[in-house]
């Protein structure tokens, strides 16, 4: 499993700066105290939680940029 700080990804899209894909794919996180970390893993996920699977699959499938 990595762990990746979306904000960076975020400023990217606002600012294409090469730094900034550098720094999510380094894992650094941008602000210590509130980072947006997501979790990319390698192989299967097991859910056991058909309530929570549903809040995912209505609000987590994407990220909402303005």
């Amino acid at each position: 499993m990595s762990t990746f700080d979306t904000s960076w990804f975020d400023l990217y899209h606002h600012h294409s700066k090469q730094e900034y894909i550098e720094k999510y794919w380094q894992g650094v996180g941008l602000d210590p105290k509130s980072p947006k970390w997501e979790y990319l893993v390698d192989g299967i996920v097991e859910v056991n939680d058909p309530e929570g699977l549903q809040k995912i699959r209505k609000e987590g499938g994407h990220l909402r940029l303005s």
